[in-house]
């Protein structure tokens, strides 16, 4: 399948924010996106990284340094999360 062209995906939006389906939308970009980060090749998850051991997430996170000038100031317990979903 070939990448759609500009004005075909302004198309698809508009039909999209006519039938309200943002939330079916976003889904299947989500999808999408899953999809192509497969194809390509790289891990989806942190075991695919090559973390094994589950326990060493919470080493990790809480060696994160936490930035002041982020969009959302977040917290190791935070991150910790994060990353415990990703693996």
């Amino acid at each position: 399948m070939s990448n759609p062209t500009y004005a075909k995906v302004q198309e698809g939006a508009k039909l999209a924010r006519e039938k309200q389906v943002s939330m079916i939308l976003a889904l299947a970009g989500i999808e999408a996106l899953a999809d192509f980060i497969k194809e390509i090749g790289l891990p989806c998850s942190l075991q695919e990284l090559g973390i094994k051991d589950k326990s060493i997430l919470k080493e990790i996170a809480y060696s994160c340094n936490i930035s002041m000038g982020s969009y959302k100031k977040m917290t190791h317990k935070e991150i910790l999360e994060i990353f415990e979903e990703c693996f």
